[in-house]
């Protein structure tokens, strides 16, 4: 008796272990910038037409199906990036389902803050740095004022250069020589995430300070306000002497004058 129940149980569990799908491997996630992507490897021996359940939640509370599909990768909407998630994928088959596999994740200190955008400009002998982070709101909504820039910056041709810090997004680095090209690089710094990525070196040149035009151009409208003047009193002048502007009274010579009263005097008797 005990023989046939021991080959009963042994059928048993080979009968399982044949039903039974194997759990996937290799579950990791890729996340970039709050982007989330969970990756998984089929186990071997997966039957085609499997389908993966995706199931996740947070910190303590009860694992719940999120997610169905046919691929290897899922993306996932975390909505709090503070918390602690359990994410886990379970293969499924027919009316058979596998065990769980699954990893660990919590999105504030192990998602990757990809590289910062920089553009430079020119001041003469400084450059003015404007910075500009992937995904900036979202950035800036979780870590708030955690964030700071590490800036490295050498002439071009250098080997060693030198840094700064600053938790600004715009900075001007001084004191450089005129005219020179620069190489610039920003890493992010975040308290509570190592997972930042540096930016490239990007290139600029220091402008060259151009001389004051002030005292010149002070210097023609003056010249332009003299010739103008004296242009005008000039036209005045031919307008008066033209008659247009003001006929110039003529003063008759005396025998002239004489002569007329004469005249005169002589038509009033003989009109009498």
């Amino acid at each position: 008796m005990k023989h046939f129940l021991l080959t009963i149980y042994l059928m048993l569990q080979c009968f399982y272990a044949l039903c039974t799908l194997p759990a996937p491997v290799n579950v990791t996630i890729d996340s970039l910038n709050f982007h989330h992507v969970l990756r998984w490897i089929p186990g071997p021996g997966t039957p085609p037409g499997t389908m993966y359940n995706i199931l996740y939640r947070e910190n303590n509370t009860t694992l719940e199906i999120q997610h169905q599909t046919n691929m290897t990768n899922q993306k996932l909407d975390l909505k709090y990036p503070k918390e602690v998630y359990r994410l886990c994928v379970q293969a499924s088959h027919d009316l058979f389902e596998s065990p769980l596999a699954g990893i660990t994740f919590t999105p504030f200190t192990q998602t990757v803050i990809g590289p910062p955008t920089l553009s430079l400009d020119g001041c003469g002998n400084c450059l003015v740095i404007n910075i500009t982070l992937p995904e900036m709101g979202t950035i800036e909504k979780v870590y708030g004022n955690s964030i700071s820039f590490q800036i490295d910056w050498k002439r071009a041709g250098e080997t060693q250069f030198k840094e700064t810090r600053t938790t600004n997004l715009s900075y001007m680095l001084g004191n450089l020589k005129v005219g020179t090209e620069y190489c610039v690089r920003v890493h992010t710094l975040i308290n509570t995430n190592k997972q930042t990525q540096l930016s490239e070196w990007k290139f600029a040149h220091t402008s060259i300070v151009e001389p004051n035009r002030v005292p010149a151009v002070v210097a023609g409208l003056s010249v332009l306000f003299i010739v103008s003047g004296a242009g005008l009193m000039l036209l005045m002048f031919v307008l008066f002497y033209t008659g247009f502007v003001c006929k110039l009274k003529t003063h008759l010579p005396r025998s002239l004058t004489a002569l007329v009263e004469g005249y005169l005097v002589t038509s009033e008797r003989s009109q009498r």
